[in-house]
């Protein structure tokens, strides 16, 4: 009788998988099935909307070129450079702090670059923050965002380069102690600390956990950050050498250029690592990290990025890794797709589930798809009913 139960359970079993798999696309069924392998998964998404097997590496080759600052250049040390578009009032604020910590115009560069503003609102706010210390640069042309940030490079004549977004903050002493770190290291490409996402008000919502108790160079970092974005633009600071040598930032991507360029930079060079709090990342209703939320944009340019820096990876290590990065974004899919039930945003939150179980096909994904697709239901019914 034991057995006869044992067995009644294992075919339920299977037939509740075989039902999770019918969901998706039609090979699933035959992976769990035990009819394809794990690399053939690897390559099934591959072949998925969510990017080309064979514009894979053409891809990830072409990022755009970043030439060397002339001989004849002055060289500060640093670059702080900010790109703008539409700039508000957090401008202001953000060249506030970094105009407290001003070392002169020979130890730093600090510029705006505006990529093409239709009004002129960029001219005047940088006139009334920054005085004349402060360089104002517009495109042409409007560059988009990696284009922009690219070209915040080109301009860059500093030894070291910082990419501070229009509505980041930065704590006090941010740039001496990443200075001390980089000069004792010269073999270390790129510097971060320790972050915060704050909100409107400039109120720190989230901090992030410290990679490292002390600050130093960080071990294993390429296969950390291959994994999960574990960095904001506003904490990172990266020498101008290291983007002559791997390119600027990649202009197929919207949300995860920053990610693609951190995984870039760790297959080649190493992290210094800062663990006090020195800077802040502002989350709010008029971000570009707010838009691609709304539209569901996020995962696909997510898994733009994983393919681009797919390359770059140990070949030995590669698979796996590709692997754990498409279920962290899947993860992270699966969370604000609850965020969004619980805000009535049901279209969204439907589009967020399929895409989570497209990316990551694995079990435990499908799995938790499904019962938020069941939870769904039930509440959308329950709240029929109650209007």
């Amino acid at each position: 009788m034991d057995r006869q139960r044992n067995g009644n359970r294992s075919f339920f079993a299977f037939f509740a998988t075989l039902r999770l798999c019918v969901i998706g696309r039609r090979w699933r069924v035959r992976i769990d099935c035990g009819l394809i392998s794990t690399g053939d998964i690897v390559a099934f998404q591959g072949l998925s909307r969510y990017g080309s097997r064979t514009g894979l590496h053409t891809m990830a080759n072409n990022p755009p070129k970043i030439e060397p600052v002339s001989n004849a250049t002055p060289r500060p040390f640093w670059s702080v450079m900010i790109p703008t578009y539409k700039a508000n009032a957090f401008l202001a604020e953000t060249l506030k702090a970094v105009l407290a910590q001003d070392p002169g115009a020979d130890r730093m560069q600090i510029a705006v670059v505006d990529d093409c503003s239709p009004s002129d609102d960029v001219v005047e706010l940088v006139r009334s923050a920054g005085h004349a210390r402060v360089e104002l640069h517009r495109n042409e042309q409007n560059l988009g965002l990696a284009g922009n940030w690219s070209e915040c490079i080109r301009r860059a004549r500093g030894q070291v380069v910082h990419v501070l977004h229009q509505d980041d903050l930065i704590a006090p002493g941010f740039y001496d102690r990443f200075r001390n770190g980089l000069e004792q290291n010269p073999d270390m490409g790129a510097a971060f600390c320790r972050f915060g996402v704050a909100n409107e008000k400039g109120e720190r919502t989230w901090e992030a956990p410290p990679e490292r108790e002390d600050a130093g160079p960080l071990e294993g970092w390429l296969e950390k950050i291959a994994v999960k974005c574990r960095i904001q633009c506003a904490a990172i600071v990266v020498r101008r050498a290291v983007y002559e040598t791997l390119g600027g930032y990649h202009p197929d991507l919207l949300y995860a250029l920053d990610w693609e360029m951190w995984v870039r930079i760790a297959s080649r060079f190493g992290y210094w690592y800062e663990p006090t709090l020195g800077a802040d990342y502002r989350l709010h209703g008029g971000s570009e990290t707010t838009r691609l939320s709304k539209s569901g944009g996020l995962l696909t340019d997510q898994c733009r990025a994983i393919e681009l820096f797919a390359p770059h990876l140990p070949a030995e290590k590669r698979e796996k890794l590709v692997r754990g990065a498409r279920h962290e974004c899947a993860r992270v899919a699966l969370r604000h797709a609850r965020r969004c039930m619980a805000d009535g945003e049901w279209d969204l939150a439907r589009k967020l589930l399929d895409q989570a179980v497209d990316v990551d096909p694995s079990f435990a994904t499908r799995r938790r798809a499904l019962r938020l697709k069941g939870k769904m239901k039930i509440t959308r019914f329950w709240r029929s009913i109650r209007s």
